[in-house]
C-alpha cells in the first residue's frame, strides 16, 4: 500500500474471497472489510477514509490527486462517508469492519484484536486451534477448510500460507522497500559469515543462532530462521529505528517449511554443503534443491555469493 493516496485497486488492494484487508492511519494495524469496486476504478485515501472516485464523479471525470488533496478535506470526507456508500469510514456497521492489531499463527501468543491465520507449518495443522484462539481474544480467523459459525468473522481462502506470505508485507506497509537483506544459508559458518557482515556494515542487524540483535536490542530464537510474523515484526523495528540492513540466517528447515515464504533478498550467501540434516530432507538433491529456493528469491541474480561447495554439490548445482 505504498503510495495509496491515489492508487488503482489493481495496484493496491488484494482480495481475499471479496474480504477486503488494507492498513488504518497508524500503519500496523488492518481493518478487514467487504468492499465492492469496479476493477478499473481510481480510488483515493485521505487517513483512513478511501473514496471511489470513478464511483462519485464518474468515469473520465476523476479529479487529479492534487485536487483532492486541496478540497477532499478528512473533515468533508468523514461527515459525507456517512451518506454516500462510495466513501469508507473509519468504522461502519459492517460485519467485517473489524481492527486487527497483530497477525498470529500461533494460538498461544494470540492477544485481544490478533488475526489469527491458519497455516499449515508441515508438522502441525494450525486449523486444530481455532477455539483456542478465538478464547483468547483473536478478531477474526483465516482457513482453508470449512469451518462451522464462530463467535468471529471466519474467511475462507485457498491457501493460508500463501494469503499469510502475502498480508504480512502489507500489514507493515512493505518495509523491504526500505532495507536491505543480506540472507546466509550453508550447513556450518552461516552464524560466522552472518556475525561477521552485521558487524561490519553500519547500521546493520543481526537475525541467526545466536538471537536477534538490533542495536542495543537482544532476543532469544528457538529457531535459527524466527516465523514469519516474527520476520517481518523485525523488519519493522528496523525500519523505525534506522537500522539500514539485516544480515539473517536462513536455515534449509526455514525454507521447507516456508518461513521465508515471500521474502526477497537482496544479497544471498552460501557457506557450503555437506551431508546434514538428511532426517528432514531424506536427499541430498532435495537438500541442495532447498537451499538453491534463497537464490531464486534474491533480487539480482549476480548478488550471490558461493564460499565454498564441494565436487559432488557442484556437480548438482552447476
Amino acid at each position: 500500500f505504498t503510495d495509496f493516496n491515489s492508487a488503482t485497486k489493481d495496484d493496491q488492494w488484494h482480495t481475499y474471497s471479496s474480504i477486503l484487508a488494507f492498513p488504518s492511519v497508524k500503519g500496523s494495524s488492518y481493518y478487514l472489510r467487504t468492499f465492492s469496486v469496479n476493477a478499473n476504478a481510481t480510488l483515493y485515501r485521505k487517513n483512513h477514509i478511501i473514496i471511489d472516485l470513478t464511483a462519485v464523479f464518474g468515469a473520465g471525470n476523476e479529479p487529479t490527486k492534487a485536487w483532492c488533496d486541496k478540497y477532499l478535506t478528512y473533515e468533508s470526507l468523514n461527515e459525507l462517508s456517512k451518506v454516500i456508500n462510495y466513501i469508507i469510514p473509519y468504522v461502519t456497521e459492517d460485519e467485517y469492519d473489524i481492527l486487527i492489531n497483530d497477525i498470529k499463527t500461533n494460538s498461544l501468543s494470540v492477544k485481544p484484536g490478533d488475526l489469527f491465520i491458519c497455516i499449515n507449518t508441515g508438522t502441525m495443522d494450525r486449523h486444530l486451534f481455532i477455539d483456542d484462539a478465538i478464547n483468547k481474544g483473536a478478531s477474526a480467523v483465516i482457513v482453508s477448510k470449512d469451518i462451522k459459525n464462530k463467535s468471529v468473522p471466519i474467511i475462507k481462502v485457498d491457501d493460508t500460507n500463501k494469503v499469510f506470505s502475502e498480508i504480512m508485507p502489507k500489514f507493515y506497509d512493505y518495509p523491504l522497500n526500505k532495507m536491505k537483506l543480506i540472507g546466509v544459508t550453508g550447513t556450518d559458518g552461516k552464524t560466522s559469515v552472518a556475525t561477521i557482515i552485521s558487524t561490519l556494515i553500519k547500521k546493520c542487524g543481526y537475525v541467526g543462532t545466536n538471537g536477534i540483535k538490533l542495536n542495543d536490542y537482544y532476543e532469544k530464537t528457538a529457531n535459527t530462521t524466527p516465523s514469519l510474523e516474527k520476520i517481518y515484526s523485525v523488519f519493522d523495528y528496523c525500519v523505525k529505528n534506522d537500522i539500514n540492513t539485516l544480515a539473517m540466517e536462513v536455515s534449509s528447515e526455514a525454507i521447507k517449511y516456508e518461513r521465508v515464504r515471500g521474502i526477497k533478498f537482496d544479497c544471498s550467501i552460501i557457506t557450503n554443503i555437506t551431508k546434514e540434516h538428511l532426517n528432514t530432507h531424506k536427499t541430498l538433491e532435495n537438500y541442495i534443491a532447498c537451499k538453491c529456493e534463497l537464490f531464486e528469491n534474491t533480487k539480482v541474480s549476480k548478488a550471490v555469493a558461493i564460499l565454498a561447495v564441494p565436487t559432488i554439490v557442484s556437480s548438482l548445482v552447476m
